[in-house]
């Protein structure tokens, strides 16, 4: 992943289709190889780090048998940062809120044997406060696998930015018998890996939609990050040191007003990385650096072990060479 390419010319493009639609779509913004690579590590190293419970409303990492939460894709994949802080994806929430943006709720996931999840909902609602954030937030969904073209995917509402505007809808969530959302167009986006979708926070939308019979199954891998024109509303991201930008806007962008203070690779951030995560974390990665070479060895000597005892030392000689070669 060190040569990583992606598209870095679609600002044009997507700043004219969200003032015009609320959502843009940039397909094959990454290779399938890349996507695969960011997947893993985001999504299977290291298991034994992840909390493992239930879902719960404050998003902390979790696996379950089915399902990966990772709200550390920093820490798990550092070099995510080339692509979230990059000047093209970074000038297109500039733009588009006419001031300076910053980084907020960035976190991935990995699904599997679902049929229909998540309800109607838009992503500036501050759960907290119960009020809508800002209307200049902008979220980014990179589809990091694919699945069958019906099923999977985020459904959006056309136009529906105008609902969640008006200043009596305060709620997060809308029943999907709700009289008002008849009055917008559904805009199916099937995920296929490398694809970036990008929207206004504020239009109605659902993830996990299934198009066809309704027991149908998928499984589905998604990195989400959210930028905001608001310093309170951002989050701050945990990053190992080496990474950070050196840059003051892409360093603004990352970690909003203390930019100039960011904590190392080994600092608590009790918002984003639990230090039982960090500790798990490093742990894990012990093990894997220097046990796992070892274990072939290990089970070899093992087997050795017994073959001495049982058997003479010109059947075992043959035995080593054969075990060997």
């Amino acid at each position: 992943m060190k040569g990583m390419k992606f598209k870095d010319d679609i600002q044009e493009k997507v700043l004219g289709d969200l003032r015009t639609k609320g959502i843009s779509i940039i397909p094959n913004f990454l290779n399938d190889k890349d996507c695969q690579l960011i997947d893993n590590k985001l999504h299977e190293y290291p298991n034994s780090a992840f909390d493992r419970r239930k879902r719960n409303s404050y998003f902390l990492n979790f696996q379950t048998d089915e399902d990966v939460f990772n709200k550390c894709p920093f820490f798990a994949c550092p070099e995510l940062i080339k692509i979230i802080a990059s000047d093209s994806l970074m000038s297109i929430s500039d733009e588009y809120s006419s001031s300076q943006t910053y980084l907020k709720d960035t976190f991935s996931y990995r699904l599997s044997n679902k049929v229909n999840i998540f309800p109607w909902h838009i992503d500036n609602y501050n759960v907290l406060t119960k009020k809508k954030d800002s209307f200049n937030q902008l979220v980014f969904l990179l589809y990091l696998t694919s699945t069958k073209s019906r099923i999977g995917g985020t459904e959006f509402l056309l136009g529906s930015q105008e609902l969640a505007l008006k200043s009596e809808i305060t709620k997060l969530y809308w029943d999907i018998n709700d009289k008002n959302l008849k009055n917008y167009k559904s805009f199916y986006v099937p995920p296929e890996a490398g694809k970036l979708v990008i929207s206004l926070a504020h239009i109605i939308h659902r993830g996990g939609k299934n198009t066809g019979v309704s027991n149908n199954r998928f499984n589905r891998s998604i990195l989400r990050w959210q930028t905001t024109d608001q310093v309170d509303g951002r989050t701050i991201h945990y990053i190992p040191t080496h990474y950070i930008a050196k840059d003051i806007k892409s360093r603004l962008f990352l970690a909003g007003n203390i930019a100039n203070n960011i904590p190392s690779s080994l600092d608590r951030n009790s918002e984003n990385y639990p230090t039982y995560f960090l500790i798990n974390t490093i742990i894990i990665a012990l093990q894997n650096l220097i046990i796992k070479p070892f274990k072939p060895l290990l089970k070899l000597l093992v087997s050795l072990k017994g073959e001495l005892k049982r058997s003479s030392k010109r059947s075992l000689i043959k035995k080593i060479i054969r075990k060997i070669f």
